[in-house]
């Protein structure tokens, strides 16, 4: 009876250790098919998302099953992100979108999602670099070129970044149009390249790309305006002066391109010499300045000047001398006491630069009338050439009445220092006692 109670308690404990093992709960996975959308041109690892999956105990697992484009996408099988583990494929004009399975694993239970991810269409800049070559000294705003880069659609922004020689371009921020900033700067013997970046943007996205323009080695004229003075009235011949030019290499040409008096200069086609080819031309009171331009060639290098050639206004100037003594103007000359007569000589010199013309008929005058004082000698010309000389005698023959007596010699001229040149003169008669003498009687005999 013993023995059978407990076969019958151990097949009861047999039973519900049975009962207990088919009633263990199993672990519960509830996920969401992952959808997400991205921009084309993607980087290798860039994140993607995370599929919402959760479990109410253990671990959750990810592995990617299929995807539609093979290695497209990768799964951090702890995490369940997803990233880019093939950036080419991610391209809009390619691949719109990548589908494929996932599926969720936790114990023995196992749960599969869809996934699907959208590739966007963003903007793509393609640009190519810049090279490009101009003649050094160019003119600042020159154009050298226009960057070739394209988006679509979209409008493209344009800026430098860098450049070689600061300065040395500028770009148009709307066209892409590179030109000339510092023209000193090109320069080959300096500079023979310059190189820089520019950056290429639209709408968030930016492309750099390279530029190199190289510097042409041109003839060089290197020359500035002429300027000088040159006597009024020069000769034919006459050197004015010569153009300062040089050049890099080559042979310098000179040419009058044009003259405020034609043919007034000449130039030496080789020196660059000026001289004057009309002298008749050259009258101060007729051209005070003769003006033009000068052409300075080297094979097909050309350049202009300006010259400007003032004349010198040449005038007489009258100066007046009794014996080697200058006399001023309205001066007093004393003849002292005379008996009879006295005679005294006048140089006229012209100290000027311009010939001294006589104006007045007769050249000297005694201004006042019937005086004791007459000129006696006037000069043989009217006209008195640069550090010439003239004279004229004065001559003072005081009547038997006179005691003191005065007068004005005035000398008229086209000297601008002294038009009307005066000289005062006095003189006083001296009277002479006259001895008796004895008679003189003549006899008339046969």
């Amino acid at each position: 009876m013993k023995k059978m109670i407990y076969v019958f308690m151990v097949s009861c404990l047999l039973l519900n250790a049975c009962k207990n093992n088919d009633e263990v709960d199993l672990a519960t996975i509830t996920a969401e098919d992952f959808e997400a959308t991205v921009a084309e041109n993607q980087t290798v690892g860039a994140l993607i998302g995370k599929v919402n999956a959760k479990t109410d105990q253990g671990t959750l697992t990810f592995t990617i099953v299929t995807q539609s484009i093979a290695g497209a996408v990768a799964i951090n099988s702890e995490a369940g992100t997803i990233t880019v583990a093939n950036a080419s494929v991610f391209n809009f004009e390619v691949n719109q979108r990548i589908t494929g399975q996932i599926k969720i694993q936790n114990a023995g239970v196992e749960k599969s999602i869809n996934f699907v991810i959208n590739i966007q269409d963003r903007v793509e800049i393609v640009a190519s670099n810049f090279v490009a070559n101009v003649d050094e000294n160019t003119p600042n705003g020159t154009l050298i070129g226009k960057i070739n880069a394209q988006a679509g659609q979209a409008a493209l922004q344009f800026g430098l970044t860098a450049q070689s020689v600061p300065g040395a371009f500028a770009i148009d921020a709307n066209t892409g149009e590179l030109s000339v900033a510092n023209q000193a700067v090109l320069d080959f013997e300096t500079h023979e390249n310059i190189t820089g970046q520019i950056s290429v943007t639209s709408t968030g996205v930016e492309k750099m790309v390279d530029f190199t323009v190289a510097i042409n080695d041109v003839r060089e004229i290197n020359a500035s305006d002429f300027a000088d003075n040159i006597n009024e009235n020069s000769a034919d011949g006459t050197v004015v002066g010569t153009i300062t030019a040089t050049t890099d290499q080559g042979i310098l040409g000179f040419s009058i391109v044009s003259q405020s008096v034609n043919g007034a200069l000449a130039i030496d086609a080789r020196t660059g010499q000026l001289s004057v080819a009309n002298g008749i031309a050259f009258d101060f009171e007729t051209n005070p300045s003769i003006t033009g331009k000068v052409k300075i060639t080297n094979a097909e290098v050309a350049k202009e000047i300006n010259f400007t050639v003032n004349l010198n206004n040449l005038q007489p100037q009258i100066t007046i001398q009794e014996n080697n003594v200058e006399v001023a103007h309205n001066t007093l000359i004393d003849f002292g006491e005379v008996a009879f007569t006295k005679v005294k000589t006048f140089t006229i010199k012209n100290t000027g630069q311009d010939d001294l013309q006589l104006s007045a008929t007769p050249f000297i005058k005694v201004l006042e009338a019937d005086s004791e004082f007459s000129i006696s000698q006037q000069p043989d010309h009217s006209s008195i050439g640069v550090n010439e000389s003239v004279t004229f005698e004065v001559t003072f023959t005081p009547r038997p009445t006179t005691s003191d007596t005065n007068a004005t010699i005035s000398i008229e001229s086209n000297a601008p220092n002294q038009s009307i040149y005066t000289i005062r003169v006095k003189g006083s008669r001296r009277f002479v006692a006259i001895k008796n003498t004895p008679a003189i009687r003549f006899h008339l005999g046969r």
